[in-house]
């Protein structure tokens, strides 16, 4: 029966009270002991004079007893703030059970098995607590294996994070080391590009040149005519003063008649007052004259300004309108003797007066300094181009890639029949943007070549395909034309149809540099280290030996005689031959000399080959000691320099000493640039 819902009877009060008196209780030391033993040995007694007060509860004594023996067995042992659990306060609490299950004897059984169960629990447990002593061990043991390769772990990370640390410095070394580089790079790149900046700027102030002088041009045209006007208005004007002048003297005579008729009457006897009349007229009559005379004196100087304004405009209306005046053959053929006229005539075809001039007047330098040597025309091709019919187009070639880029066109273009001055300043703007153009591109190589920059400049002012084919003809055939009559243009056309390098252009250039040199230092020792720009001709001939020791007397004197025809008289300006602007004849003979020297050192090269073997080719090593032979002041270098130009090679090396080659083709080859003598003494021939 459940003790929680039994209700004990009022008989059964006396049997608890009873057995409360005298029950047999286990005790852990002692065995067992009575309920009063235990009330009078174990428990205090609760205290008899207890007062009650309304509200108030009364506990069973038995209570009483059990929970003041737990106190005071905590308090003795010490367990009184120990956990729930305790072994020691588990056993306090089983002698407390034991105490109530011997109390209620009618609930003995069932408590007993209770707490039987309870202890055998208990007992398992403490065997799986025994148990669990070998897997505790275990687990210490796995802890300290565990914290040791926790330990060593941790210092091969501590290792390898060391490692790391030092990779990582090196890496920022290397990071700063590279952002330096950048740096670096980034600051020439700055400076390339403000160089890029500076050219573009020259290009352009370069455009707003020509513009002007286009602009200077145009304005110069209005002046002329401002002028012809002007002269017109002050041939009128002095017309007048002529007439005027006459007036003049004629007043002034009849003041003359006037005042020896007044001095006769005078003499004979005059009155006072018309004496002092005639005075007063006289020297108002030579204030007159003296104010005439000045006024005929500023008219007379006001015509010779006038008449030299005239002669100016004169000149300058005869260049404009006969700058494409054709000559006319047919009267010169009339008055010249037969025979020669017609040769002439066709050299000198497709020039205009300016260019015929030019053309004649060289020829008769060359006559002039070589009286000995038979007279020819230098025609080239222009004499069997002369006999085509000159039409007002040019028909294109194609558009195949074997056809030049400036000349890739299918169709007409307009022949815009350029005059050799024209096409002299188109050519030197050409080298001038192309000499721009490779000091940029310093760094790359090989450079553009001429015909390719060609069409990049005409590309770049004409944007079409059109355009620039239309210019690349005129400039081709033009310098084609003109090359019999001027060296620029013939080493401009010979390299556009690759039969020269830029080599011989960069030779000549050097050629005229040395020259202006040459003339300032002359002219800086002559002033006391002041140069004046002008030199007397009778030293030309010192400075000109001076800088070509080995040039012929009949060079020396084609060039005196080309000077002459620039600047006639004792004294020359240097600084105008050298003006771009001006066609100088002095240059023109200079740089055909030039020209002249490379052509006849390969005719003589030629004959030494041919000398050594009548073969049409030859090896490689009988080429190199023909180049020695004929030029010994030559080092191996220069020596083996020019047999790579021949052969066209890379380098010595890549030329194999039995290796054949024509000799026509080596000589062309050879002729492509500038070839001059090192020796001590150049050659005696006629050419030199």
């Amino acid at each position: 029966m459940d003790c929680r819902t039994t209700r004990v009877r009022p008989c059964d009060d006396h049997v608890m009270a009873k057995s409360l008196v005298t029950p047999v209780i286990p005790v852990k030391a002692q065995g067992w002991m009575s309920a009063s033993h235990l009330s009078t040995t174990t428990m205090p007694a609760r205290p008899h004079h207890e007062v009650l007060h309304p509200g108030m509860k009364r506990h069973p004594k038995f209570l009483v007893l059990l929970l003041h023996h737990i106190q005071r067995e905590m308090h003795e042992l010490g367990v009184g703030n120990e956990e729930p659990g305790h072994p020691t306060r588990l056993q306090i609490y089983r002698e407390a059970f034991d105490f109530f299950i011997q109390e209620f004897k009618t609930y003995e059984p069932v408590l007993s098995e209770i707490r039987n169960e309870y202890e055998v629990a208990l007992a398992k447990q403490g065997e799986l607590v025994m148990q669990l002593e070998p897997l505790k061990s275990k687990n210490y043991i796995s802890r300290y294996q565990s914290a040791q390769d926790v330990a060593r772990m941790r210092q091969d990370m501590l290792e390898k994070l060391e490692i790391l640390n030092v990779e990582n410095r090196e890496l920022r070394q290397e990071r700063q080391s590279q952002k330096e580089e950048i740096d670096a790079l980034t600051a020439r790149l700055s400076n390339m590009a403000e160089e890029l900046r500076k050219r573009e700027a020259a290009i352009q102030s370069e455009e707003l040149v020509r513009a002007r002088l286009r602009e200077l041009q145009h304005s110069a045209e209005i002046m002329e005519k401002d002028l012809r006007a002007a002269l017109a208005a002050q041939e009128t004007a002095v017309t007048e003063l002529k007439s005027g002048m006459r007036s003049l003297r004629t007043e002034l005579e009849t003041s003359h008649e006037l005042t020896s008729s007044l001095k006769a009457i005078v003499h004979r006897s005059v009155p006072k007052e018309d004496y002092d009349k005639a005075v007063a007229l006289k020297l108002e009559t030579e204030e007159k004259l003296k104010d005439t005379e000045d006024q005929i004196a500023a008219l007379r100087h006001q015509a010779e300004e006038l008449q030299q304004q005239k002669q100016h405009a004169a000149k300058v209306a005869s260049r404009a309108t006969d700058e494409y005046r054709m000559p006319n053959w047919d009267l010169i053929g009339m008055n010249c003797p037969p025979g020669s006229v017609r040769e002439w005539a066709l050299s000198c075809t497709g020039k205009d007066c300016n260019e015929t001039i030019v053309f004649l007047i060289r020829q008769l330098i060359l006559i002039k300094s070589s009286k000995d040597a038979p007279m020819t025309i230098r025609s080239d091709e222009s004499h069997s181009q002369s006999t085509a019919k000159d039409d007002n187009y040019f028909v294109g070639l194609g558009v195949s890639s074997s056809v030049p880029k400036y000349l890739r066109y299918k169709g007409k273009v307009m022949n815009r029949r350029l005059s050799q001055t024209d096409l002299s300043f188109l050519i030197n703007d050409i080298w001038t943007a192309k000499a721009l153009h490779d000091a940029s591109q310093k760094l790359r190589s090989p450079r553009i070549p001429l015909p390719d920059f060609l069409f990049s400049f005409l590309k770049k002012k004409f944007s079409t395909q059109e355009g620039v084919a239309e210019w690349g003809y005129n400039i081709f055939h033009a310098a084609k034309r003109f090359a019999s009559s001027s060296v620029d243009c013939l080493v401009f056309y010979e390299i556009l149809t690759a039969e020269m390098t830029e080599e011989m252009h960069h030779h000549l250039q050097n050629v005229v540099e040395r020259t202006r040199s040459l003339f300032h230092k002359h002219d800086t020792l002559l002033n006391d280290g002041r140069a004046k720009g002008i030199i007397p001709k009778s030293e030309v001939s010192k400075i000109l030996r001076l800088g070509w020791p080995h040039k012929s007397e009949g060079s020396l004197l084609q060039l005196q005689t080309a000077l002459e025809a620039d600047q006639p008289g004792e004294y020359f300006s240097y600084q105008w031959v050298f003006q771009a602007s001006h066609e100088s004849m002095f240059l023109e003979i200079l740089k055909e000399q030039e020209v002249q020297a490379r052509d006849a050192y390969i005719a003589d090269l030629k004959k030494v080959l041919q000398a050594q073997s009548k073969d049409a080719k030859f090896p490689s090593t009988a080429i190199l000691r023909g180049l020695a032979t004929h030029d010994p002041g030559k080092s191996t270098v220069e020596l083996e320099d020019y047999l790579c130009r021949g052969f066209q090679a890379a380098s010595k090396d890549a030329i194999k000493p039995r290796t054949m080659i024509e000799l026509d083709r080596f000589l062309a080859n050879l002729r492509r640039a500038a070839v001059l003598y090192r020796s001590t003494e150049a050659p005696t021939s006629p050419s030199h």
